[in-house]
């Protein structure tokens, strides 16, 4: 048996051969795909059977149903038939139509991947480099070298600018310092240094301001360690006690007595 194709367009699904039993739909497809470029089936009413794998009972009444008229068929030809019995088996009346329809389509598509491949080569040649525009692995390499020295500029200046955060929490430090680069190559040695650099001075702060209290209540002051000391052992994180507040007495000009024991009312 010579290889036949048969299109089959989705529009089938609404037809109203879909709305028949099963066992003609599976006999009409078979015919369709058993369908020469004539459209003629060869064969007999039990090898069709068997081809559709379908009694014979059913066969015969599925063949009577394509043979007959059909009132809701989109193709008024032949009032609807779908197939007609001819010498050595049945012809599919509108094989020839469904052949053209297919043609028509495959003219469109033949000329919409010609304009494609216009379209295409149009723009390769767009693309393609001029005489002396072409990039070379040279340029490319030029170019990758720029992105990297431009990269380490960037980094270079957000290093100067997390310096002078660093320097300000050593300046506001009291103790002894060994130096500024020395110190700031130590405190980047930590993982989180750029998250934990805002909170030195901060720290600095509390720290001289609990020591001041301390020593003005005469309670034991530690030894100031060295900035480098407190850096490495990361003291920003230490928690300080808050120190009171100290308020100027206020003395009455009347009784020269503090304002809360004045009885003559008249404070300044």
């Amino acid at each position: 048996m010579a290889d036949n194709f048969t299109m089959l367009f989705n529009s089938i699904l609404t037809s109203s051969i879909w709305g028949e039993d099963d066992k003609t739909r599976i006999l009409w497809i078979t015919m369709l795909a058993l369908s020469d470029y004539n459209g003629k089936v060869e064969g007999s009413v039990p090898g069709l059977a068997t081809m559709a794998r379908i009694s014979l009972p059913d066969c015969e009444a599925a063949l009577l149903k394509l043979e007959s008229p059909d009132p809701y068929s989109r193709t008024k030809e032949h009032e609807g038939r779908r197939i007609r019995a001819v010498e050595g088996g049945w012809i599919v009346l509108n094989k020839a139509k469904n052949r053209e329809k297919r043609a028509s389509r495959a003219d469109y598509y033949r000329k919409w991947r010609a304009e494609r491949t216009i379209v295409r080569n149009q723009f390769a040649t767009s693309l393609q480099p001029l005489q002396h525009g072409c990039a070379t692995d040279k340029d490319r390499d030029k170019d990758k070298e720029l992105y990297k020295e431009k990269e380490i500029n960037k980094e270079k200046e957000r290093i100067v600018f997390f310096l002078s955060i660093f320097d300000r929490a050593r300046i506001e430090y009291p103790g002894v310092k060994r130096g500024l680069q020395t110190e700031f190559d130590l405190y980047r040695l930590h993982p989180d240094w750029r998250e934990s650099i805002e909170l030195l001075e901060p720290a600095v702060v509390r720290m001289k301001s609990w020591r001041k209290h301390l020593k003005a209540t005469g309670q034991f002051c530690p030894t100031l360690k060295h900035f480098k000391t407190w850096i490495a052992n990361r003291c920003w994180e230490e928690e300080y006690g808050t120190a009171p507040e100290t308020r100027s007495t206020v003395w009455c000009t009347g009784c020269r007595r503090p304002k809360e024991q004045c009885t003559c009312r008249k404070a300044t």
